[in-house]
């Protein structure tokens, strides 16, 4: 059986990706980390519920969200945001790296990030 590439949902790529990722990626830098990295996600759902073999409900859903992880004085900080425009995608990069200076104290380890490449512009489906 051959099956077929999944292609990346139209509606998704639609977003202003490289915009959200830009802002902030720079906004994590000038906060103070070493690493980032943003994550733009679109999860699409359904629920179908039967009772006595007969269809009840169902309902599709769709959620999407911005989550930047940071990398300051070796301590992971992440923060999250359902809203897609810059100005949260910059909120969400200085609360990571402030969630990762108040975690620094609780790090008895520090981490260090293998030295691998990049891949900016990435897509998984």
């Amino acid at each position: 059986m051959d099956e077929q590439p999944r292609q990346v949902d139209a509606d998704f790529l639609a977003l202003p990706r490289e915009q959200l990722a830009s802002a902030a990626l720079e906004a994590a830098r000038a906060a103070g980390a070493e690493h980032a990295d943003v994550r733009l996600e679109r999860v699409r759902d359904a629920q179908v519920n039967f009772r006595d073999g007969a269809l009840a409900s169902s309902a599709e859903g769709t959620d999407a969200g911005l989550g930047v992880r940071v990398l300051v004085e070796g301590t992971f900080g992440f923060a999250s945001v359902v809203a897609l425009d810059v100005d949260s995608a910059v909120s969400a990069a200085r609360q990571a790296v402030e969630l990762a200076k108040v975690s620094r104290r609780l790090n008895s380890d520090s981490i260090e990030l293998a030295n691998e490449p990049a891949y900016p512009g990435s897509t998984w489906v």
